[in-house]
């Protein structure tokens, strides 16, 4: 395993902050609607009580993301805490394309094999053969990032 990183990705604080604000202010509209004195019945009350608790837990699942970030290892992507998110080798293709899903600013890494179900809010998420990189971080290191990770493919695809 390699043990110097040879990149990093981290959310932008500015985009982390407006998020929260945006997710929180959500939340206090909601609350403040389901609250009032409208004519609204007891079911659109809850519904909008459950949009206002979907949305705070949202901030707080995103604030706690600003701390993390990706490295990019000679045979690996890992998280900052040092959990892996995928291998290298198990990449089949990298989709990076205007038309391709995924997120903003971001890339698509297809594996050969599943893996379970995770999202890093901003940051990467995972369903099944799937790896979506990006979110809130910057769009020119997430290029930077994604360039050196399809050279370093190109490496392995040499070697191997």
């Amino acid at each position: 395993m390699g043990t110097e990183a040879l990149a990093q990705l981290y959310p932008s604080k500015t985009r982390i902050i407006l998020t929260v604000l945006v997710l929180a202010a959500v939340a206090v509209v909601c609350l403040y609607v389901a609250a009032g004195e409208g004519g609204q019945g007891a079911a659109a009350r809850l519904m909008l009580a459950a949009v206002a608790v979907a949305a705070a837990l949202g901030a707080v699942a995103v604030w706690r993301s600003g701390a993390r970030g990706l490295l990019l290892y000679p045979d690996r992507i890992a998280e900052s805490g040092g959990d892996t998110v995928l291998w290298l080798a198990d990449i089949a293709r990298l989709e990076r394309g205007a038309f391709a899903f995924k997120p903003a600013n971001g890339v698509v890494v297809s594996l050969r094999r599943p893996g379970s179900l995770r999202w890093v809010p901003g940051l990467w998420w995972r369903t099944g053969a799937r790896v979506g990189i990006g979110g809130m971080t910057p769009k020119a290191a997430t290029k930077a990032f994604a360039d050196l990770l399809e050279r370093r493919l190109g490496e392995l695809g040499e070697n191997g």
